[in-house]
């Protein structure tokens, strides 16, 4: 073979090299040996022995990994690029972060809540609107008495959600709706609490007022005596152009009804929200006890153990009420006294304002908490009602100018004002509360 056909054998080797899938290292090696057959005595020969040589050469190993790294988790070092070292490379845990924030918990919640004590006092008022009164307004005694009551036990539904900013769910927030409902009393008067306050009482203005209008007896001061109580000008009803010139005074105001509403029902609904502090002893318990079950969505959850407090407030309304206007079962025999159509009532009280709460909170799981504690309210509920209240023939031979009542008479009925206003004790209450 002529040495021109060598170049066509070194070409042909390194092709065959590169089908194999060589490293540039490895075809530069081979194309040295190559280079130095050409210049030796017997080329074909010392050409052999190179492809010999790397045939049983052993290839470098490759810096280049096989796979990627693999990840480690609670590490806080950083994967290094130059030598892809994945012993130091580590996911981020946001759990061994202490503030995070947090998701919301929503939980319904059932409980009892305890007996509470209610003190009631009724203010009552009589007066009529006449053109010969003192300021057109004719009014009369004022009378005023304490009840002493009580609501029973009852239920109450609460639905709401927790908010903590920890990890280890230390402090937090919770916004809640509650409702609870009871039967109740608002009691009997207590003994001697009865007044009457007589500076309201105007009447005898409205008696110099008829002495000084009148027309009808204003020519016999004795007659004008006897008959000047609260001066009544007006049309006849059936006779036209007929003048009525009359007089009449107030019944006496009557004092308080002996009982207050007894069978009712008491009705309160709140908006508010609590302010939390927990002792995480179930941290405790796994980093000194081992009390760990692992990290499970229930093994997690059922593991979760805190004592902690609350306190927090809000707004609430109420409502309590005996009958309906269908169903009028509370008997007002005060208003029955001017009226016997007054007697069979229904009682309808609502208030509205501000309540504190304060207690104890036990997580048994994340699933479930007990929690106790004291609840105050700051605001009355009220009920206003006005009755018609016959008049009564002005006669100066009775007691107080009172005579004969003139009953279902348009131009001598009065208005009587009946006001009810109860404040309530405090309560304490016991929830067992399913989160989720």
């Amino acid at each position: 073979m002529s040495l021109e056909s060598h170049p066509n054998t070194t070409s042909s080797a390194c092709q065959s090299t590169s089908q194999i899938s060589m490293n540039l290292l490895q075809c530069i090696s081979l194309s040295l040996l190559c280079s130095a057959s050409l210049h030796a005595t017997n080329p074909k020969e010392n050409l052999a022995q190179s492809f010999a040589q790397l045939d049983s050469a052993t290839p470098p190993e490759s810096t280049i990994p096989a796979e990627p790294p693999k990840v480690r988790k609670h590490s806080h070092k950083a994967l290094d690029p130059k030598t892809l070292d994945s012993s130091a490379y580590v996911e981020s845990n946001p759990k061994k972060q202490w503030l995070f924030g947090d998701i919301l918990h929503p939980y319904v919640a059932m409980g009892l809540v305890s007996a509470s004590s209610n003190a009631t006092n009724v203010r009552q008022s009589m007066s009529k609107e006449v053109a010969t009164c003192p300021d057109q307004l004719c009014t009369g005694d004022t009378t005023s008495a304490s009840y002493q009551g009580m609501f029973d036990s009852g239920m109450s539904l609460e639905l709401g959600a927790e908010y903590f900013f920890d990890r280890f769910h230390i402090i937090g927030v919770r916004l809640f709706g509650e409702m609870s409902q009871r039967n109740g009393s608002l009691g009997s008067k207590i003994q001697g609490s009865d007044k009457r306050d007589t500076t309201t009482n105007n009447l005898q203005e409205a008696y110099q007022i008829c002495l000084d209008k009148n027309t009808a007896w204003k020519d016999n001061p004795n007659l004008a005596a006897q008959n000047c109580g609260i001066l009544i000008m007006g049309q006849h009803e059936t006779l036209p152009n007929t003048k009525v010139e009359d007089s009449f005074t107030f019944q006496k105001t009557p004092d308080a009804a002996q009982l207050a509403p007894q069978d009712g029902k008491y009705l309160s609904f709140a908006l508010g929200i609590d302010a939390l502090l927990n002792l995480p002893i179930d941290y405790a318990l796994k980093r000194w006890a081992g009390f760990y079950l692992g990290d499970g969505f229930f093994a997690s959850r059922l593991t979760y153990i805190k004592l902690g407090v609350f306190v927090g407030g809000g707004a609430e309304f109420a409502r309590f009420s005996q009958g309906d206007p269908q169903n009028k079962t509370w008997q007002n025999t005060a208003a029955a006294q001017g009226k016997a159509s007054n007697l069979n009532d229904a009682f309808f009280a609502a208030g509205s304002g501000g309540f504190l709460r304060y207690g104890v909170s036990v997580y048994l799981t994340r699933f479930a908490r007990l929690s106790f504690g004291y609840k105050h309210s700051y605001y009355p509920i009220a009920q206003e009602r006005w009755y018609g209240y016959n008049g009564a023939k002005f006669d100066t031979s009775k007691p107080d100018n009172i005579g004969e009542v003139r009953p279902d008479d348009p131009w001598s009925e009065t208005l009587l004002r009946q006001r009810y206003v109860s404040t309530k004790g405090e309560e304490w209450f016991l929830q067992f509360a399913l989160s989720f």
